[in-house]
């Protein structure tokens, strides 16, 4: 099934995906400034001012989260480095 959004590799691993999805909201779409998780690496990352493309979150970003977001975010990332990288179409590179 192709995806619902624009494909693009990620800046931190080069990662291609072609969707996006939120733990919050179900068909949630991006808007701008939303911060997002690489699934294959961990990399925190943030939408653009078009909310097309995803770029790496710098300080100035990192500072903006609420604690509550910043732990939920770390415990994500924890997991994807427990997990290990994935390879193209989600198999375990392992």
């Amino acid at each position: 099934m192709p995806g619902r959004y624009r494909k693009q590799n990620l800046p931190c691993c080069g990662y291609e995906v072609d969707d996006v999805s939120s733990i919050y909201q179900k068909d949630a779409v991006p808007e701008p400034g939303d911060f997002s998780i690489c699934l294959n690496c961990g990399s925190w990352l943030r939408f653009t001012e078009d909310a097309a493309t995803l770029r790496t979150i710098e300080v100035s970003d990192w500072l903006e989260l609420d604690d509550d977001n910043r732990n939920h975010m770390s415990r994500i990332t924890k997991e994807i480095h427990k997990r290990g990288l994935l390879r193209k179409g989600g198999v375990d590179a392992n």
